[in-house]
């Protein structure tokens, strides 16, 4: 019965609603379907950029820089006694033993360096002095020497009486030329200096923050030379060691030179936040002012041509303890100062 009232009361419905529902019934799933589609697009180039967000944070987790693990310290345990081995005094070479030369009024000290090519001008002859295990002063004479292409007044060949022949070098840590160009020249460094491969930017402000050392590989020598040495005009500031108003000015970027001639290795040239160009080549601390923009042009050059790595530093332990750091966060150097935000001086 209830059938028969359905079927009666549907036969009387209007064939225009009726035409008009079937097509409403057949267009509906499509947009339903076009709409659940473009979702799922939607949400699929979401899923791509979060996921290649995330590999790329993996790929280098501290910023933009690749990390670099290296160990910390020389790998000795830190309980080991380091005992120190000293030569009796009758059983060191006469280099070490006589250790400071008085000359022409000017102090010089021993590099301990042997000098292996041909001797400059005789220039004098003078007296060596170094104290024995008793502290007892002792004395040799010897035969002063220009070194070839230095001036005499930063390092000299000194030659023993008692050694004919064999030639040693003595620098005066205490020469301070007025400008850079004088520095240069006095030394001949433009021969003399040689650029190692390695360059440190300490205090690298990642893009979280956080401080960074930065190790740059890959340096043209001939353009670094032509970026720190080319402002030969700069004077020297004699106060910058000494006076409180430069404490705060921090290095930018540390290079590693070598100067074998006066036997030094591993020696510091670096360029600093307020436009200083520093060393201790002569065993002593210089700067020269080169200025901002000049410091600026150091450092795009080395960021923009050099390969860079984040250096995090391990403890060096043994393989079944995970390095400290790790886990949480490694130790980066953030107890360092800040320098510089992104690659700009200040």
């Amino acid at each position: 019965m209830k059938e028969e009232r359905i079927f009666l009361a549907l036969s009387d419905v209007d064939e225009e609603l009726v035409t008009e529902c079937e097509t409403a019934m057949k267009t509906r799933p499509l947009q339903k379907k076009r709409r659940w589609a473009l979702t799922g697009i939607a949400a699929c180039l979401l899923l791509t950029i979060i996921v290649g967000t995330t590999l790329s944070w993996l790929l280098s987790p501290k910023g933009e820089y690749p990390i670099k693990y290296t160990a910390a310290g020389g790998g000795t345990n830190s309980s080991e006694e380091m005992v120190a081995i000293v030569t009796p005094w009758e059983e060191r070479p006469l280099e070490q033993q006589y250790t400071e030369l008085e000359w022409d009024s000017l102090l010089y000290s021993t590099a301990q360096t042997a000098y292996n090519g041909d001797p400059g001008d005789l220039v004098g002859k003078g007296t060596v002095v170094g104290r024995d295990d008793e502290n007892v002063l002792q004395s040799a004479e010897c035969s002063i020497y220009q070194m070839k292409g230095i001036v005499p007044e930063a390092a000299v060949l000194v030659e023993f009486a008692k050694e004919p022949g064999q030639f040693y070098v003595y620098e005066n840590s205490s020469y301070y030329p007025d400008t850079l160009g004088e520095f240069l020249t006095a030394l001949n460094l433009k021969e003399n200096l040689h650029f190692n491969d390695t360059i440190y930017w300490e205090n690298y402000t990642r893009p979280d923050g956080k401080l960074a050392t930065i190790e740059f590989t890959g340096a043209d020598p001939e353009t670094l030379w032509e970026l720190l040495f080319s402002e030969t005009e700069a004077g020297i500031e004699k106060e910058y060691y000494f006076d409180p108003a430069f404490i705060e000015d921090r290095p930018v970027l540390g290079f590693s030179v070598d100067v074998p001639v006066l036997g030094s290795y591993n020696i510091s040239v670096a360029v600093t936040e307020n436009g200083y160009l520093t060393t201790n080549i002569l065993s002593t601390g210089k700067a020269f002012y080169i200025g901002k923009d000049r410091v600026q042009a150091v450092l795009d050059y080395v960021t923009e041509n050099c390969q860079g790595y984040e250096l995090v530093y391990e403890n060096p332990v043994s393989q079944e303890t995970p390095p400290t750091g790790q886990g949480d966060e490694p130790v980066t150097g953030e107890d360092t100062a800040s320098v510089v935000a992104s690659h700009t001086v200040e």
